[in-house]
């Protein structure tokens, strides 16, 4: 885990323990949001799931979160335990168990990651063909408001994070989307050719079928020749 990993993870830890929650329009506008883009019993996955809320508002059929904090993980955990939580880190996603969802949520996320494109890439395990992926963050000209509601202790003070405009969204989004439909076309034509293999393989099976028939038939031939010679003699 990096230094600024670690920071975060004790950032988030602290907040567990706070009683209450700021910022509660944002995050009941966001669940709103959330609601209308994701269909109920559903298999979902969330990263950077915090406590829960956000999770258990969708309803899933099957509910998983990861958050790199043990303390938001436990909090979790006592509030939801019909789903599952895991603690983990968002760039290191090896530890998760290998299961596929129909939604995956990175909801104000990504701007603590240290390595986007590594988390992107990580998902692949956990995407089927019908996976949709849903990435929301706040644009960066919000900063300055969002620094003043924390000094008023109208916002939950957050730990530095990178800001992302849409178009760096986009870039990333893009050059993962290029690098999987480049993956699935090695995949497929490697596909076609095992294909092939399996055909000629069954093709080579079938003449040495018709051979050892032949060498069969000429043997008997052969023994059916001498049987009348010496009858014969």
């Amino acid at each position: 885990m990096s230094t600024r990993s670690e920071q975060i993870r004790r950032h988030f830890d602290a907040l567990s323990s706070e009683s209450g929650r700021r910022n509660r329009h944002y995050h009941r506008e966001q669940t709103h949001f959330f609601r209308y883009l994701v269909t109920e019993n559903k298999r979902v996955l969330e990263l950077g799931c915090g406590d829960g809320d956000l999770l258990d508002a969708l309803k899933p059929s099957y509910g998983v979160g990861v958050d790199i904090s043990p303390g938001m993980v436990d909090l979790a955990r006592k509030k939801y335990p019909h789903l599952i939580f895991h603690v983990g880190d968002g760039n290191h996603l090896d530890k998760i168990p290998r299961e596929t969802y129909d939604y995956i949520i990175l909801s104000d996320f990504v701007g603590y990651l240290d390595d986007i494109q590594a988390c992107l890439e990580g998902l692949h395990p956990f995407c089927g063909p019908h996976t949709r992926l849903i990435i929301s963050y706040y644009n960066f000209l919000w900063e300055p408001v969002l620094k003043f509601a924390e000094m008023l202790r109208l916002k939950t003070p957050t730990p530095e994070h990178s800001w992302l405009t849409p178009d760096d969204m986009r870039n990333q989004l893009s050059r993962h989307m290029k690098e999987t439909r480049e993956a699935e076309a090695r995949g497929a034509d490697a596909q076609k050719k095992l294909i092939q293999l399996h055909a000629r393989t069954e093709h080579l099976t079938k003449r040495c079928e018709e051979l050892g028939a032949l060498l069969a038939a000429k043997e008997v031939a052969i023994r059916s020749a001498q049987d009348l010679a010496e009858q014969a003699g």
